[in-house]
């Protein structure tokens, strides 16, 4: 069993290099694998004596089972991949080498006995005599079984692609490779044992070998020519050639397609280089960095010399270093850059990001990426196009800044309009009770028009103060934010409008489903949205009626349901009633001294705490306003 194993793993890694060699004939040739073949084919035909028996009847040797299998397994994969007539070659050089062999032992042979030589090794001469006296018949059965080996590989496999397209290429591969070492073990036991009435024991065991060296060889040869060798540019495959392509053919036609090889090779020598020298002088006169890289490769086996001007070094040094590219990309976009490279396979890999150069410098790139296809379809290389493009974004910067500074304009020109406005009115008012104070000659009178003129007075004040609110609101671009308790703060809130509230007897209550989270909050901020909210419920509401104040914890959010029964809102107002001065008509016959500021500020502060606000109403049923703010997880 030790030995059967031994034989298998021998197997395994002459195929493995027999496939190496072949995947790397692109770009080394076919020399390297004909050079191991031939080195098979010696030993194949040294006739070794080296077996081990799996069963009784069933003998392995290793010439056969481990040697031949390599051989045809070479022959094939040539075949399938690169036509009848580099596989001819092949089929060629195993002949002249064994030809050679035979010629060199009788010729060792003949040195030996005729002339008398003798032998320096320490080996006996009778032994070495016995090495080198080949049996002709088992010469003559080797080669026949050879060649029949080599058509019976071309007819099964070709036939099967070409009568039976349905089957698949692994299958026909395999089929091919054990057909060929049936025949083999067939011829070499009709020429070599049936002679010596062996012929029915030996050939049981025979074809039992082959057939586990054909399993042992057919998954990665067929893996190999499936997967692999079909990428190579000069591969053929099983699709439309001749049954027997592999028979027909003289040294004349090898000869003639070795030198159209040749001519075909120097030719496209000759194009490539053109074609370099074609894209290097381009590359040299594109203000756009362009580069080249293997698919899902991070580090460019090319840059031009625009790519090495845009980030401060040198071709060595980006495409030597393969953490050159990832280093040079700022912190704050790296991430995302290198999450983005698997699109650049895809063709739609378009991104904006910022490098650093050697000497400290930022600089803005737009980098652009595409796909090249080989014949096969697949992806053979990535090209890039990346551009500097930190100009056009400082011009974009100092377009959208002078933007806002247009816009800030004109919200302060329309805010001074409307304050001047809304501020012109109770200047008028306490301006024309003055001129009837001094006119006017009944006490009470003079008392009840400086009443009016005060009220108008202390709304200008309340207007003043609220603007001011706001524009500190505006303004402000840090606060300072503190745990606080929602249901304490309401609670305060509602006491500063309960004076208000007993006056119009209005019932203000406050409840909570269940224990409510704190929130993080500039207190006094969010004390003055709450009790505006508070207080204008109250305002809105007719004597005898309720406002309702809910808390409770949803979703991670505190919300707060401020519900009154008053005089509602138009849902024609309802838009706008966040807006700057805007004030309903049903509002301004209620309460005349409002602002149309108090809502702005309530939404104001909920959003700066990171929360929202929503109104809901319905003209005589009343109105609720909802807020939505952040609640402490706990431990927070």
């Amino acid at each position: 069993m030790v030995a059967l194993v031994s034989f298998i793993i021998h197997g395994l890694a002459l195929g493995a290099l027999i496939l190496a060699l072949h995947g790397l004939s692109p770009r080394v040739g076919f020399a390297p694998l004909l050079i191991v073949v031939g080195g098979l084919t010696m030993l194949l035909q040294s006739q070794l004596g080296l077996y081990t028996d799996i069963i009784p009847g069933a003998r392995l040797y290793f010439s056969q089972f481990v040697l031949l299998p390599a051989i045809l397994a070479a022959v094939l994969v040539v075949y399938v991949a690169n036509g009848a007539v580099p596989a001819r070659i092949m089929i060629y050089c195993i002949l002249l080498v064994t030809i050679l062999l035979v010629i060199i032992s009788y010729s060792y042979r003949f040195t030996l006995l005729m002339l008398g030589s003798a032998s320096a090794s320490p080996v006996p001469l009778g032994t070495i005599m016995n090495f080198l006296n080949f049996s002709p018949g088992v010469l003559i059965a080797s080669l026949v079984a050879f060649l029949a080996d080599m058509v019976t590989i071309a007819v099964v496999y070709q036939g099967m692609r070409n009568y039976l397209p349905k089957v698949s290429e692994v299958f026909a591969i395999g089929v091919a490779l054990i057909a060929a070492l049936w025949v083999d073990a067939l011829v070499i036991s009709l020429i070599f044992h049936l002679p010596q009435g062996i012929f029915a024991e030996r050939l049981p065991g025979n074809v039992l070998g082959k057939t586990m060296a054909g399993l042992t060889l057919w998954l990665p040869v067929a893996l190999y020519l499936t997967r692999f060798a079909r990428h190579q540019t000069d591969y053929l495959g099983g699709e439309n050639r001749p049954l027997l392509d592999l028979l027909f053919g003289s040294p004349q036609s090898i000869k003639k397609t070795l030198v159209r090889t040749q001519q075909a090779l120097e030719n496209s020598e000759f194009q490539r280089q053109r074609e370099a020298e074609y894209f290097r002088q381009i590359s040299e006169h594109v203000d756009d960095g362009l580069w080249m890289a293997q698919p899902f490769e991070v580090v460019p086996f090319f840059v031009n010399a625009a790519y090495e001007a845009i980030w401060g070094r040198d071709s060595a040094a980006m495409t030597g270093d393969r953490l050159a590219f990832v280093n040079s990309l700022h912190p704050e976009d790296r991430d995302r850059v290198l999450a983005h490279l698997p699109m650049q396979a895809k063709g739609n890999y378009d991104v904006e990001y910022r490098i650093q150069r050697p000497d400290g410098e930022v600089r803005w790139i737009r980098d652009r990426a595409f796909p090249v296809f080989d014949s096969q379809g697949n992806v053979s290389r990535i090209v890039g196009i990346a551009t500097d493009i930190t100009s056009d974004r400082l011009r974009h910067a100092e377009q959208m800044e002078l933007a806002v500074e247009k816009e800030r304009v004109r919200l302060l020109r329309d805010f001074i309009a409307e304050v001047t406005h809304d501020l012109k009115t109770p200047l008028s008012a306490i301006n024309l009770k003055l001129h009837q104070v001094l006119r006017a000659t009944d006490e009470s009178a003079r008392r009840q028009l400086l009443q009016e003129a005060k009220a108008q007075s202390a709304r200008m004040g309340k207007m003043v103060s609220d603007m001011l609110t706001l524009s500190r609101l505006e303004s402000l671009s840090d606060m300072t934010l503190i745990r606080v308790n929602l249901r304490e703060l309401m609670n305060e809130a509602c006491q500063q409008s309960a004076v208000i509230a007993r006056e119009k007897q209005v019932d203000v209550r406050v409840q909570a489903d269940a224990p409510v989270s704190d929130v993080l909050a500039d207190r006094d901020d969010l004390l003055r949205a709450l009790a505006n909210l508070v207080e204008n419920a109250i305002y809105y509401t007719p004597g005898g009626g309720q406002v309702s104040i809910n808390l409770s914890d949803s979703n991670g959010t505190v919300v707060v349901r401020i519900a009154d029964t008053g005089i509602g809102i138009n849902p024609l107002d309802l838009p706008h009633v966040f807006e700057r001065f805007y004030r309903a008509a049903n509002a301004r016959a209620a309460d005349p001294a409002g602002t149309g500021l108090g809502l702005v500020i309530v939404k104001k502060v909920i959003e700066q705490h990171r929360g929202r606000i929503e109104v809901e109403s319905c003209v005589g049923q009343g109105t609720t306003f909802t807020l939505y703010l952040p609640r402490i997880l706990n431990g927070g």
